[in-house]
């Protein structure tokens, strides 16, 4: 049986990782650590998990496949890198950092190592976003993400929201390799005097194909759409969870069934057990390829540093 850490045990880890963990625990055993003794305590009666620490280098000790990495994204290289070092699987909260020289240290240190450092892009495996993405023919790709009134400083808001906008546009374009010109790539950041992130944007010019994403943090409404246009017509869905499709014959919506649970609308559930596949059969490659990973880290530092290379 599987060995998997789990290392910080805050708001994602609870929403929608450790659910997911307490019903497989048939195919692993889960190792939670937390400095809250409180907290780790509470968690472990209320899942059964029978593994729990508050040191975390006794993770290293037990002989672990994986572990999966939700603490602060400030601590994620150091921690990361002391377990890809130890020769373990990591799967980290996106951003692996938000220095793009560590995520390109931290990827090829876990190619020397061979194990694997993924990303917790979960909107890839949203079941719609899978579905839009078979699309053919692209024309225009937009992503969009809103928020009621956000304030966020520019960098947190680019590497804690906007990425997932990059890394959902990037991906239902199939883009893994991009040299960015200034003739292909453009982008603009709007902030207020106190460097409050209020919109952002970025452009990306392919052949027949234009890739926008977008970010409004104070549009007054919470709203997430990803829309495909191509010669047959227009697909989006909205917040992951109702598809609809306009096309010459009409229109057609569609919503993901009641029954279906929120991790797997989300994306959750589906990365998470592609992730513990790809642990106990190398047939199966990292769910979220590291070159694509890269990308979505270096578009948006790219936008950071004001630069084109």
């Amino acid at each position: 049986m599987l060995k998997i850490g789990v290392l910080g045990l805050g708001n994602i880890a609870q929403k929608a990782y450790l659910p997911v963990f307490s019903g497989i625990q048939d195919q692993a055993e889960f190792y939670l650590s937390s400095r809250n003794e409180t907290k780790l305590k509470s968690l472990q009666a209320k899942y059964r998990f029978p593994h729990v620490t508050t040191n975390m280098d006794e993770l290293l000790e037990v002989g672990l496949d994986a572990v999966f990495i939700h603490t602060p994204t400030a601590t994620h290289y150091t921690i990361i890198k002391k377990f890809l070092t130890a020769g373990i699987n990591v799967y980290v909260d996106k951003p692996v950092s938000e220095d793009l020289l560590e995520v390109d240290e931290l990827y090829k240190l876990a190619e020397q190592h061979d194990v694997q450092l993924t990303a917790g892009f979960n909107r890839r495996f949203a079941p719609y976003n899978q579905q839009i993405r078979q699309i053919t023919g692209k024309q225009l790709i937009t992503v969009e993400k809103t928020r009621v009134s956000a304030h966020q400083p520019v960098q947190e808001a680019i590497y804690d929201l906007f990425i997932h906008v990059v890394d959902t546009a990037l991906f239902l374009a199939n883009i893994t390799t991009f040299k960015p010109t200034e003739a292909n790539f453009s982008y603009q950041i709007n902030a207020d005097a106190a460097g409050i992130l209020t919109n952002c944007s970025m452009t990306l010019k392919l052949d027949g194909l234009t890739v926008l994403a977008k970010m409004n943090m104070q549009s007054g409404v919470d709203h997430e759409t990803a829309t495909i246009e191509s010669s047959k017509g227009i697909a989006t869905v909205t917040d992951l969870e109702t598809l609809t499709k306009d096309s010459a014959s009409g229109q057609l919506s569609s919503s993901l069934a009641g029954w279906t649970p929120m991790l797997t609308r989300r994306g959750f559930e589906p990365l998470i057990n592609e992730f513990i596949h790809s642990l106990s059969d190398r047939a199966y490659d990292n769910p979220v390829s590291p070159a694509s990973s890269v990308l979505s880290h270096q578009l948006c530092q790219l936008m950071l540093d004001g630069t084109v290379s």
